[in-house]
């Protein structure tokens, strides 16, 4: 069996981490064995059963000194459930995703440890747009010596509350490995590349979200977006996909 480690911070986020986890259990091969690290940034424990009864290998950790989101310290909150998850963690690689995030077919493991097996050191599902066009931390699969190495926390210029952002969580990795000439590696998707979406077949064409592709041009992993501030109907944009239309997808078409 090959082990496949994610660790993935919440707040108060039940259908997410729970169409998270359901996908990632029904997509992954018969070969692997997947192990969740869930960091519950927060005290609440009211889902912590459900979440635990959805598959055989999760551990649960409640991080209630997490800064909470709605003081706007989403970022830090992120990074400092990452660190605090990857105590738990006894593997070479592991991904770390946020909770918005799901599986759509099988190829999303054999993709991954196919550039792994190529000698991959960071390998991501999408950039971010902006500062260092770094793999972003919503969905990548890293070298737990780089992970461990490399201060992940957002970095910021000037005081709070006029401070600005020069790396968000995770950044940091993508720099690392540009300044030592590590290999990184990010999969095709339609955030940074919209053209590809017509040429995806449906559901996924109208469903606008950002799908990561295989190597066949398939979607293989999404993400939603925003996903704890839609939990709390604090993020509201036009055209954009909320809450109950990713759960009702994934009841139509990945459950």
């Amino acid at each position: 069996m090959r082990k496949f480690s994610v660790i993935v911070p919440t707040f108060h986020s039940p259908d997410l981490i729970t169409i998270l986890i359901q996908t990632f259990e029904k997509f992954k091969p018969v070969d692997v064995e997947n192990h969740f690290v869930v960091v519950e940034n927060s005290d609440n424990e009211s889902y912590k059963n459900s979440v635990m009864s959805l598959a055989e290998n999760i551990s649960w950790i409640q991080n209630p000194s997490a800064p909470d989101f709605t003081t706007g310290a989403g970022s830090i909150a992120n990074g400092l459930g990452v660190v605090r998850g990857l105590e738990e963690i006894d593997d070479r690689f592991v991904f770390v995703a946020h909770c918005d995030v799901c599986v759509t077919s099988e190829e999303f493991f054999k993709e991954l440890f196919k550039k792994r097996d190529e000698g991959y050191r960071l390998i991501g599902t999408s950039r971010d747009n902006t500062r260092a066009s770094a793999v972003h931390i919503s969905g990548l699969y890293v070298d737990i010596d780089l992970l461990k190495e490399v201060d992940i926390m957002p970095l910021y210029e000037g005081h709070y509350p006029n401070a600005s952002m020069v790396l968000d969580v995770g950044d940091s990795l993508d720099v690392h490995c540009r300044e030592n000439n590590l290999p990184v590696f990010c999969f095709s998707n339609t955030f940074n590349d919209e053209s590809l979406i017509d040429s995806l077949s449906q559901p996924y064409k109208s469903f606008h979200v950002d799908r990561a592709l295989d190597s066949d041009g398939n979607v293989m992993f999404m993400h939603l977006g925003r996903g704890v501030p839609k939990t709390f109907d604090v993020y509201n944009k036009p055209n954009r996909v909320y809450l109950s239309g990713w759960c009702q997808f994934y009841s139509e078409h990945l459950r």
